[in-house]
C-alpha cells in the first residue's frame, strides 16, 4: 500500500483549461475545479468533478381561504370536514364507553350498600380504588338519582339505599 501524503495534487499543465483573462496566473475557473480521491486504492485515471448544489426554489406562502366555496361537492369539501366527522365519532364512542364504566361503578356501590345496609365515602374509595373527590361525586350522583339517602352531617356521612 503506498503511503499517503497531504500535499495538494496538481494536474499536468496540458490538462488545465485556459485561464480567465482577469484571474491571476495559474488560477482556475470555479466550475472547472477538480477533486482527487483521498486514498491510493480508489485512484482512477480520471479526476472527479465538483458538482455544485442545486438551488432550491423559493416557496411562496399560501393563503388560507377561511370560508369554503359554495360550489364544492361533498367529496371536494376537503380533509378538515372528514377529520372533524371522524373525531366526533371517536368522542361519541369515548363518551359512551366512559358512561358505561361510570354506570358499572355506580352499580357496584349500590350492590355494596344493599349488602352492608349503608356505604360511606371511605368505603366507596376503597371499593372502587378512586380518589376522595371521585367517590364523593359518585355518591352525590346516586343521591340525585334517588337511589341513596344521606344520613349524618358533614363528616362520616352514611348513604343508605332506598
Amino acid at each position: 500500500m503506498p503511503e499517503e501524503t497531504n500535499s495538494p495534487i496538481t494536474p499536468p499543465a496540458d490538462a488545465l483549461p485556459p485561464s480567465v483573462p482577469d484571474a491571476p496566473a495559474g488560477a482556475l475557473p470555479a466550475e472547472s475545479i477538480l477533486v482527487q480521491p483521498a486514498s491510493a486504492e480508489t485512484v482512477s485515471s480520471e479526476p472527479m468533478p465538483v458538482i455544485p448544489e442545486p438551488l432550491q426554489p423559493e416557496v411562496q406562502p399560501q393563503t388560507v381561504n377561511e370560508s369554503p366555496s359554495p360550489n364544492l361537492s361533498p367529496q371536494g369539501r376537503g380533509r378538515e370536514e372528514g377529520v372533524a366527522t371522524g373525531l366526533s365519532h371517536l368522542f361519541a364512542k369515548l363518551k359512551e364507553k366512559l358512561g358505561l364504566r361510570t354506570q358499572k361503578r355506580l352499580d357496584k356501590i349500590m350492590d355494596y350498600a344493599r349488602k352492608k345496609g349503608s356505604v360511606t365515602n371511605d368505603e366507596a374509595e376503597k371499593l372502587l380504588h378512586v380518589s376522595d373527590a371521585t367517590a364523593t361525586r359518585y355518591l352525590s350522583n346516586l343521591v340525585k338519582q334517588g337511589k341513596l339517602k344521606p344520613a349524618g352531617k358533614t363528616k362520616d356521612i352514611k348513604y343508605s339505599p332506598l
